[in-house]
């Protein structure tokens, strides 16, 4: 692998988890109509005892009863994702437009446990005087913190200055939207956590540009409480059927890249609030070695107990807890958990009705198949999202990228290839347009599509590119 290769390839790998085919369904009008027979199935099919369910943590949402509620899933990588992300926000305002009645809210995944999104450190820009077209920026620059989820990892860790000065470099100092992001960067301190944070930059962009903004529901604080209400005790009850069942689904779609957990594996993991010694936790009498971030389950005497490894750096089980241990801790506030992918992708898909995605979710082909086996033939809820066309080779948003305007440069070529692709994070894009203007021009489009909007859209922003 050269040098160029190795520094694209956290972020590609990124990038290329999202669609890989059109949305299935045309137009909002078109996805709407899904969204709304996949509710009237859900509400005569499913059984009396999860729909109680259901009906409880719809509550927990504000979900009023008899409304349709559609949520969008997203990571908390703020500025660093591709401008494809905003994609959910576009279609999201064209939806409340049609329909205000419809719920949407923001399921805002904080807790990247295992560390699965390698683009939550890294920045990717066009720099045509780079090689590859491209230039990353890492702002985590440490060691300590380069294994933690970033809701563990202090926001004043971020190396703010060393992204300034990056910016400064390519985009000019005298940038006109350099200054509003160094005003966002200095407000860092006012945060917890890198997640806290890059939720804060992403949402001041998305306010700029787009007319409606859904609530938005953190992972560990919402599935905490899914968790003692009721959500425990139902994917207890269903994880080693769902993993039978992905496992075989894995097979027949020749799904290889994608890593089932084993029979002993919880379905979900535990977040501390505070140092793990100070929650009174009985240590593992096991000496076994265990990933991180995973949490392993026996039935010891008639008693489920847990054991997991809370440090990045060591593997030898660290602490064990029963059932009983958790859900007091929990009530303490000393303890949050979140779900793993696959039953939080159940539980989604049993709250809500319909789901917009950045362009796909992990295990989604999967619970498709699985949802109407376990839950009397009602379907995985619609999915939609919009769609880069010709397979990656254009973004869904056109601009004037900055660092381009000149010619003349030994790599333009290449780097004039990411952007149309969007294969570059949001900051190139909030440095190289007018925010007022952006936002004029895709509210006159949602107005004049409304229903009719479509998810191949190509929106064309380069009116707003020129200052």
């Amino acid at each position: 692998m050269t040098s160029a290769e190795s520094r694209k390839q956290g972020f590609e790998i990124w990038l290329e988890r999202f669609a890989e085919n059109p949305s299935p369904y045309p137009t909002v009008d078109e996805y709407l109509e899904a969204v709304t027979s996949r509710y009237k199935t859900t509400n005569e099919n499913l059984p009396p005892g999860i729909s109680e369910l259901r009906n409880l943590w719809r509550g927990l949402i504000g979900i009023n009863p008899g409304q349709i509620a559609i949520v969008l899933g997203e990571q908390s990588a703020g500025l660093n994702e591709p401008p494809l992300v905003l994609g959910k926000r576009l279609v999201a305002t064209a939806i409340s437009k049609e329909n205000p009645a419809i719920k949407i809210v923001d399921f805002r995944a904080q807790s990247d446990v295992v560390g699965s999104e390698p683009g939550l450190r890294r920045i990717v820009l066009p720099n045509p005087h780079q090689p590859d077209g491209i230039e990353t920026v890492n702002i985590l620059s440490g060691k300590q913190y380069q294994d933690s989820p970033t809701s563990r990892v202090p926001a004043l860790e971020l190396d703010l200055q060393r992204l300034s000065t990056t910016l400064a470099k390519i985009y000019g100092r005298r940038n006109p939207n350099l200054g509003m992001l160094e005003a966002w960067f200095d407000r860092v301190g006012e945060f917890k956590n890198v997640a806290e944070f890059q939720d804060y930059l992403l949402e001041n962009l998305v306010g700029q540009l787009v007319e409606i903004i859904p609530r938005r529901f953190i992972d560990y604080q919402l599935e905490t409480e899914i968790f003692i209400k009721g959500g425990y005790g139902l994917i207890m009850e269903l994880w080693p059927i769902l993993l039978e069942l992905v496992n075989k689904a894995q097979d027949e779609h020749n799904i290889r890249n994608l890593r089932v957990p084993n029979q002993d594996e919880a379905p979900f993991y535990i977040i501390f609030h505070d140092d793990p010694s100070s929650g009174e936790i009985t240590p593992s009498k096991k000496p076994k070695m265990i990933p991180r971030g995973r949490v392993l389950m026996e039935e010891r005497d008639g008693k489920r107990i847990f054991h997991w490894c809370e440090s990045p750096h060591a593997r030898i089980v660290s602490a064990s807890m029963s059932e009983e241990d958790i859900f007091d801790q929990i009530y303490r506030g000393l303890i949050s958990v979140v779900f793993r992918t696959i039953p939080r992708a159940v539980i989604l898909s049993l709250i809500f009705d319909g789901h917009i995605t950045g362009g796909g979710a992990l295990y989604n082909i999967e619970i498709a198949e699985i949802f109407p086996q376990i839950f009397n033939g009602i379907p995985h809820y619609p999915i939609t999202y919009m769609t880069p066309r010709n397979k990656f080779n254009e973004g869904i948003f056109r601009y004037n990228s900055y660092p381009l305007r000149k010619t003349g440069a030994p790599h333009i070529h290449e780097a004039l290839n990411a952007v149309i692709r969007n294969a570059v994070s949001l900051y190139d894009m909030i440095l190289s347009i007018d925010p007022v203007e952006a936002s004029q021009l895709i509210r006159e489009v949602i107005n004049i599509k409304k229903g009719n909007f479509p998810f191949n859209l190509r929106l064309d922003l380069t009116k707003s590119s020129y200052y």
